[in-house]
């Protein structure tokens, strides 16, 4: 269709397949010995998939990256076009599908916030007294509480894929009184990013089946306030990955092990992935997390036509 010839394109190859060794030149302007293995590898999303540990059949993870998603292999691809949730190859491709919920903007919208609306990092770190300002941010969203005062945070701040699949879409603070300080407004962004991964979450067990846990990853669940948040939100039992941040490295490190022989097995790659802690649902935050989700949807559904005629031009 776009008039390109298979002649012009890469044979293609499997992910874990040894597509060749390093020459002497190669290999001495990286530091690696001549003859060392090249193994073909695959895309970010697919090694942090396998980095999750997730390996399961239709059991999914959670990144909250800068941007974020919900993920995990399957062995049908399914799609839905209306929500932006489909299918793509995954580090596997002779069984898996990797099934996934993409969202645009995720953990970028606290690192703006730190940026661009509260002050300058020297000084949040002085006036609390640590050694990383993400700290700061923790303390006061955990001050905040639970619902953040009734302030929602929309996460789109550069459209939306899943759940919305709407270019035209984009952020906001809502029902912003005297009331709130910047600690509400931190807690909100921490709120409003898990409730979007909740509403991608749902889109995603729609085609596949509902999760008990999740395994999550990305430099977001560094936080362990910003995990418990997860879990209250989704109401799912959620597993944080070690060393989350460094994901994707590991889980294309395993893909190479893999495709060397000195892992077996594809699946036993689960074996290798630790987690360090596991955050269960608060069940006196669930009635107060189910009625602010029904309302953050509700400021989509009430306002995207609003959003296409200011953003539509």
């Amino acid at each position: 269709m776009a008039g390109i010839s298979p002649e012009k394109l890469p044979e293609i190859k499997e992910s874990s397949e040894i597509m060749g060794k390093l020459t002497k030149e190669a290999a001495e302007s990286i530091g690696l010995n001549p003859g060392t293995p090249v193994v073909n590898g695959t895309s970010d999303l697919a090694a942090s998939a396998i980095g999750s540990g997730v390996l399961n059949n239709e059991k999914f993870h959670i990144c909250i990256g800068t941007s974020g998603w919900v993920a995990g292999h399957a062995e049908k691809r399914k799609i839905d076009l209306i929500h932006y949730a489909g299918c793509m190859g995954s580090g596997y491709p002779k069984k898996y599908y990797l099934a996934m919920a993409h969202q645009e903007t995720a953990g970028i919208c606290l690192e703006w916030l730190k940026n661009s609306v509260l002050y300058h990092k020297q000084q949040l770190i002085s006036e609390a007294h640590v050694h990383e300002v993400y700290e700061v941010l923790d303390q006061l969203a955990e001050e905040a509480g639970p619902g953040a005062k009734g302030l929602i945070f929309t996460p789109w701040m550069y459209g939306e894929r899943c759940p919305l699949n709407d270019d035209h879409v984009r952020a906001g603070l809502f029902n912003v009184s005297l009331d709130h300080n910047r600690k509400h407004i931190i807690r909100a962004v921490f709120e409003g990013i898990a409730y979007n991964t909740r509403w991608a979450m749902e889109t995603l067990e729609k085609l596949y089946r509902k999760q008990d846990e999740l395994a999550i990853i990305g430099g977001g669940a560094k936080s362990d306030i910003w995990c418990q948040i997860v879990a209250d939100i989704t109401n799912r039992k959620i597993k944080r990955v070690q060393n989350p941040r460094q994901s994707a490295g590991t889980g294309a490190a395993l893909l190479a092990s893999f495709g060397l022989g000195y892992i077996k097995n594809f699946e036993d790659i689960a074996n290798y992935i630790k987690y360090d802690k596991y955050f269960y649902p608060n069940p006196d935050n669930r009635e107060l997390y189910d009625r602010m989700f029904k309302e953050f949807k509700n400021i989509y559904s009430q306002n995207k036509n609003w959003y296409k005629r200011v953003n539509g031009a």
